[in-house]
């Protein structure tokens, strides 16, 4: 399970990577510095304060069952090996673009455990 701590560096990375001050987020977001503050510090914080914040950053919330986490343990380490950067989350997004010809959009997870198998190697 994801710790307050390990969401605040996901959050600070992502802003790093925009290039975007705390400023900047508190006002895109529509939520205060505290609120941010608090956020990026791996403090409680509402769950509005959260998902305003993810939405401007471009992130995805996702809950993942423990079931689910128990038989893909891969799934536990996903945010770890997730793409660190948005390069990264280009060609993940391509990799899955190209094994699904149905047009079907993958979810953050599909993306993130494409991401760490690698291209497919066709013969």
């Amino acid at each position: 399970m994801a710790t307050l701590k390990s969401l605040a560096d996901e959050i600070a990375s992502a802003l790093e990577q925009r290039g975007m001050t705390r400023r900047d987020l508190t006002h895109k977001a529509g939520v205060s510095r505290q609120a941010v503050y608090r956020l990026l510090m791996g403090h409680d914080v509402q769950l509005t304060t959260l998902l305003a914040v993810a939405a401007v950053l471009d992130l995805e919330i996702t809950a993942v069952p423990a079931a689910l986490v128990r038989v893909m343990p891969e799934l536990k380490s996903a945010s770890e090996d997730a793409p660190s950067n948005l390069a990264d989350v280009a060609e993940a997004r391509r990799l899955n673009q190209d094994s699904n010809s149905r047009g079907h959009v993958p979810s953050a997870i599909q993306m993130r455990i494409a991401a760490r198998k690698g291209p497919k190697v066709t013969r």
